[in-house]
């Protein structure tokens, strides 16, 4: 694993994964470690994608305020699930189910953490997954 200092002025996704608990089927994110750049994905500036990575060759790297990607996936009525993202830095990932939020924030991770965020689907066939930046405080 490649492994690289990264400054309190950014925040480094990568390798994305949700999956439903008790059920076989994980949701399908497109693109989850950024390998064919933001294809796929919402991303406003300040973003890019960086050569740091977890897992794969590639990572998005959110690097000021504003700094924030999206995806709408699909997934089932009423069903608990887990996201899953690898990180550095400072900033939040979670999901949108278009009334509530659920999120994880992660500041100072130097090395990459695991971020994990639990979610209950409720009527919803489809939720925004994200990862934004956040200064540090």
């Amino acid at each position: 694993m490649y492994k690289s200092k990264v400054t309190k002025t950014a925040l480094i996704i990568s390798s994305l994964l949700c999956a439903s608990q008790g059920v076989a089927a994980p949701v399908n994110i497109n693109n989850a470690s950024f390998e064919d750049s933001f294809n796929s994905w919402d991303d406003a500036e300040p973003s890019s994608v960086s050569g740091v990575s977890y897992d794969g060759s590639k990572s998005a790297k959110l690097s000021g305020t504003g700094g924030r990607l999206g995806q709408d996936v699909s997934v089932i009525e009423n069903t608990d699930y887990v996201l899953t993202a690898y990180v550095k830095g400072n900033g939040s990932v979670g999901v949108n189910d278009g009334s509530q939020t659920y999120s994880k924030g992660i500041t100072g991770a130097s090395d990459w953490t695991k971020a994990t965020v639990s979610f209950n689907s409720g009527s919803n066939t489809t939720v925004e997954i994200y990862a934004k930046y956040k200064d540090a405080e």
